[in-house]
C-alpha cells in the first residue's frame, strides 16, 4: 500500500493526530507502520491478504488528511533498518522456467531520523525493448505520490540510490541462466529528518509561549 497524498498534523512522537497500519484485520495484529504523522508517507507491504488502517484525530487543528491505494502481489517483503541492524542484504534468483515471470517487490525503509542507501547488482539480465518485460524499477514511497527514481534494464549501470523508504520492483521472464539481483543496503542519519523534527519542536514552543503570554495578558487585564 502506498499513498497518493499524506499530510497529518505533525506532533512529537505523533501522539496526537496519527495513522497506524496493522498486518492483519484487528488492532491485536502486528503494527507495520505507525503512529505516523507529518508529511512522510507510511507505505507498507503486508505478510498476508489483510490490512487494518486506524486514524485518530484530536480535532484541534486541521491538516489535509491522506489518500492511499493498494494492490495485491504474490512476491513481496518489507524490510526496516533498525538501530540494531543498520546493514542488510537481499538476494533473489528468478525462475528458470521461460514460461514463468518473476515479479517481486521489496520495500526497504529506514527508522525515524535516518535514510537508507541502496547498492543494487543485477546478473543475467536480458536486454528488453524500452524495459517492457525485463526491468528493475525503483520508487521513493516516503513521499506522496511516490516518485519514480528510475527504471533499469539490460546491462545499464545502476547508481547508488538513497531515500527514507524505497520500493524496488523486479520483473523478468524465466531463463535457464536464472536472472536475479542483489541489494545491499545501509542506514545512515538523515539531516533532513532532524530538521523536520526541530521545526516541529520550534512550532510547539512558539504555540505554548503564545498561549502563556495570552493567559498573562488576560490576567493582568482582569486585575485592572
Amino acid at each position: 500500500m502506498e499513498f497518493d497524498f499524506f499530510y497529518v498534523q505533525p506532533f512529537i512522537g505523533c501522539y496526537r493526530d496519527h495513522l497506524k497500519i496493522y498486518d492483519g484485520s484487528n488492532i491485536r495484529s502486528p503494527i507495520l507502520k505507525g503512529p505516523a504523522c507529518g508529511k512522510v508517507a507510511p507505505a507498507v507491504i503486508s505478510s498476508q491478504h489483510k490490512l487494518l488502517i486506524t486514524f485518530f484525530s484530536g480535532g484541534q487543528k486541521h491538516a489535509h488528511g491522506f489518500s492511499a491505494k493498494y494492490r495485491f502481489v504474490r512476491c513481496g517483503e518489507m524490510l526496516t533498518a533498525s538501530p540494531t541492524s543498520i546493514v542488510g542484504r537481499v538476494e533473489h534468483k528468478g525462475s528458470m522456467n521461460p514460461h514463468e515471470v518473476s515479479n517481486c517487490f521489496w520495500l526497504i525503509q529506514a527508522h525515524r531520523g535516518h535514510k537508507v542507501i541502496l547498492e543494487i547488482t543485477t546478473y543475467n539480465f536480458r536486454r528488453s525493448d524500452k524495459c517492457k518485460d525485463a526491468y528493475l524499477e525503483i520508487y521513493d514511497v516516503s513521499v506522496a505520490p511516490p516518485i519514480n527514481r528510475g527504471i533499469l534494464c539490460g546491462i545499464t549501470p545502476i547508481p547508488v540510490i538513497e531515500g527514507i523508504a524505497l520500493l524496488i520492483e523486479f520483473s523478468h521472464p524465466g531463463s535457464k541462466i536464472q536472472p536475479g539481483l542483489r541489494i545491499d543496503y545501509k542506514c545512515v542519519a538523515s539531516p533532513t529528518e532532524r530538521r523536520d523534527l526541530e521545526e516541529v519542536v520550534r512550532m510547539m514552543l512558539i504555540t505554548k509561549a503564545c498561549a502563556f503570554f495570552t493567559g498573562v495578558r488576560r490576567h493582568l487585564l482582569s486585575a485592572l
